[in-house]
């Protein structure tokens, strides 16, 4: 059985600046889950184990991982909160205009907006999206399936 995580764990807890590191996380994870005997002995028989798991590493390990995924969430956290003042501006002001067809004064519900927060005539963003996978503004990569309706 594998857990399944929106967020790659190489993100979070690398193997590049410091080895092991993953195996310390994942064993560490098995030795304190209710079912984890097996995956226990599994990783201990390893021939990393005996470095990745000396006494205190896992300590540091999850701090730094901790604090990473901190600051991963506090910068989710700061761009959904400009993602939502973009679309209560939207629906209060008079001023929309589409960057691709430069039509103006557009209904709300005609609209749609972008991951990276530009905000497009529907058609026109699934036209665009669909002969480029990025926003035509600014270039951000974005699909049909992360264009959201007003």
């Amino acid at each position: 059985y594998r857990l399944v995580q929106p967020i790659c764990e190489s993100e979070y807890c690398s193997d590049a600046v410091n080895p092991h590191r993953i195996h310390t996380l994942r064993h560490g994870v098995a030795r304190h889950s209710a079912n984890g005997l097996q995956a226990h002995r599994h990783f201990s028989e390893m021939m990393m184990c005996t470095q990745a798991c000396r006494p205190g590493r896992l300590e540091r390990v999850m701090r730094d991982a901790l604090d990473k995924l901190a600051t991963m969430l506090d910068a989710a956290h700061r761009s959904l909160q400009f993602y939502l003042r973009q679309v209560a501006s939207m629906q209060e002001s008079s001023e929309r205009t589409c960057m691709v067809c430069l039509d103006e004064d557009i209904a709300v519900g005609e609209l749609c907006i972008l991951p990276c927060s530009h905000i497009f005539h529907t058609a026109c963003a699934r036209a665009a999206l669909a002969a480029s996978t990025c926003c035509p503004t600014c270039r951000s990569p974005a699909t049909l399936r992360e264009l959201k309706h007003f």
